[in-house]
């Protein structure tokens, strides 16, 4: 399911032919891949990880919604009750240390709720996108497809996964 539909995005392109319609849709797909892929899943995803154990586990992929299960390398199920999630940072600690090799963990990544800033720099993504492959319009030749580029960063800028700020 995407976090922007067709109507919200023609709306914000001031798209009306409906022949661009299975171009569009392909559009949202790319902007909301692009924005996920710097910030972390939009909506709600179901991740499996092997992580190594140690005094605690990093989730590689934020924010995290919930851990499902944590199993070790001899196949053991960790007991939900001896490990916790530290809000939405991806580290799960526990009573004691994850003293196997490693852990398979399934989790829930993303957000129960896009938010609106987010959606925001989707569809300027979009914008930049399409904009860029239909060519300049008025003014500047291609100050439109940039100016929607740098606003599409400014609303990312608060939600950058580590090695994107």
């Amino acid at each position: 399911m995407a976090v922007l539909t067709l109507p919200e995005l023609k709306r914000h392109l001031g798209a009306k032919a409906p022949d661009d319609e299975a171009d569009l849709t392909a559009l949202i797909t790319a902007a909301e891949s692009a924005v996920a892929a710097r910030c972390g899943p939009l909506e709600p995803t179901s991740v499996t990880k092997r992580i190594r154990g140690g005094r605690s586990l990093v989730l590689p992929t934020t924010p995290v919604i919930s851990v499902t299960t944590v199993t070790g390398k001899s196949g053991s199920v960790v007991a939900g009750g001896t490990y916790y999630l530290w809000g939405e940072s991806g580290v799960v600690t526990s009573d004691s240390e994850f003293s196997e090799e490693f852990y398979d963990v399934v989790f829930s990544a993303g957000r129960s709720a896009c938010p609106a800033d987010l959606k925001e720099a989707v569809k300027e993504r979009a914008r930049y996108i399409w904009q860029s492959r239909r060519g300049p319009a008025n003014g500047i030749a291609g100050s439109e497809s940039l100016n929607a580029l740098k606003r599409s960063e400014e609303l990312m800028a608060p939600y950058m996964q580590p090695g994107f700020a």
